[in-house]
């Protein structure tokens, strides 16, 4: 692996080990290729899994790289870009609205709140009327 006692651990060389696939599609007529959502910036696909519209809209345009010029000159709908986007999050082994290095919510640092009410077995609404119900019509013909 790479970690050595004597150096602490070695994240370039962690890194390099990884094995990631590129995404590649077929849209406009073109053929594309984005590189694995791993690769990018972590902070930049978290904001675009949250679905920051402008977010995936960066994230693309970075994952186009050399080709992100040609990338803007396409047309865009969204329905079809967030489509993109959820087959480029399930090749890259994620779900929407789970961004690489989320690790679920975070405790909660607020002490609990008192309550507002104390409890009573005991209803305070009127009881139903034991009475028997009226019939007939209320217009009087």
């Amino acid at each position: 692996m790479a970690d050595d006692i004597n150096n602490g651990f070695d994240l370039d060389a962690a890194w390099a080990e990884e094995q990631r696939t590129p995404f590649t599609f077929t849209w406009a007529g073109s053929r594309w290729t984005l590189p694995h959502l791993g690769d990018i910036d972590w902070r930049m696909v978290a904001l675009a899994d949250e679905m920051d519209l402008p977010a995936i809209q960066e994230v693309l345009r970075t994952g186009m790289g050399e080709r992100a010029a040609e990338w803007e000159d396409t047309p865009q709908p969204a329905p079809a870009m967030l489509k993109l986007f959820d087959a480029w999050l399930e090749h890259s082994g994620m779900r929407p609205g789970e961004a690489p290095g989320s690790d679920g919510s975070s405790p909660s640092t607020e002490e609990p709140s008192p309550p507002i009410s104390t409890a009573s077995t005991a209803s305070a609404s009127a009881k139903p009327s034991s009475g028997r119900r009226k019939s007939g019509s209320r217009s009087g013909s």
